[in-house]
Order: C-alpha cells, then structure tokens, then sequence
C-alpha cells in the first residue's frame, strides 16, 4: 500500500510540476488573414484606389501594364519616383509606341520604361506595392478602363505567397526586355 500511495504522490507531483512551469517567453506569431478588396469598373472608380496605393508606397513599385495612358496614375507614379521609391515599370512594346501612351511621361521624370516585345504581348496588368500588396485583374491604366469598360481588380493584403510569385514574375518579364528610348 505504501509503495502505491508513494507512486500516486509522485504522479500528483508531476502533474502539478507541469502545471507551474513558466509559459514560453514568446507566443508564436500569427499572420493576419489574407485579405482581398474587389473592384470593378465603371461602377467603382479604379484609378482614385491606385492612385491612393501609389501615393502611400514607400519603397518600391513593381508595375507590368498593357496599356498605359492614365494621367491621374502616371503623376502618382512620378510623385513616388520624387520622393525615392523604386520604380520598376515595364509595359508592351506595341503600346508603348502609340500616341496616347504615357511612358514618355515616365522617361522625362526619369524613370525607366522598359518594353516586352518577343514572345507576343506583355499583357500582365499588376503593381506591387513596398513588396507587401498586390493589385491585379483585367483593368488597364487607361481613362477607359474607369470611363466606359467593364474591368477588375484585386487588391491583396497580407499573403507573401501570392506578392512572392508576382515579384518572381516581374523579375521574369524584366530579364527579356528591352529599355524604351524617346
């Protein structure tokens, strides 16, 4: 009998050992959830969301565009050149050449265009904003696409993956392009 009283006293012991022991000096972190905005045009206005992205970024820019020919964006992008954000902004070829574009804008500023032309169309329409958000979807940089089209987008917070495989991306479409003069 005594042998057992002592084998449950040692067992209470334990347990309570267990019971008073520190909690870990950190918790482990945990990542907020993802979270994604959509938009559509022309009943939401884009251009104003983009322009409020671009205008909050403090680090860099990682632009693909189709079209590119909105003033409201095209200024908020030279404010983020001006005030040291990196500008990493390439576009179609084709488009790049037509009278409406707006990347001699960008040139002017000075920040460089570059252009995809092999390999069909650089059709990508996405920022990357400071490496953190991602803005994507049909919609292209143009008074249109706010205007008169039926366009997306995606704004997506807080999902590394997903900004990880357009930064990959853009760094892809980058290494076969060509830079884009006057």
């Amino acid at each position: 009998m005594q042998s057992s009283a002592l084998s449950v006293l040692a067992l209470i012991l334990l347990a309570c050992a267990g019971a008073t022991a520190e909690p870990p000096a950190t918790a482990p972190a945990t990542q907020p959830a993802i979270s994604i905005e959509t938009y559509f045009s022309p009943q939401d206005e884009i251009a104003p969301i983009i322009v409020r992205l671009i205008d909050a970024t403090e680090k860099s820019l990682d632009i693909a565009a189709f079209t590119f020919s909105h003033r409201e964006i095209t200024l908020a992008i030279i404010r983020a050149h001006e005030r040291g954000v990196k500008i990493r902004f390439v576009m179609d070829y084709t488009q790049s050449r037509l009278i409406t574009c707006r990347a001699i804008d960008l040139i002017e500023a000075g920040i460089e265009v570059r252009t995809r032309r092999r390999r069909g169309f650089q059709h990508n329409k996405y920022i990357v904003f400071d490496g953190e958000v991602v803005l994507t979807g049909s919609y292209n940089f143009s008074a249109t696409a706010d205007a008169r089209n039926t366009e997306n987008v995606l704004v997506i917070r807080n999902a590394p993956q997903i900004v990880s495989a357009f930064v990959q991306n853009h760094d892809s479409i980058l290494a076969d392009t060509l830079k884009k003069e006057k």
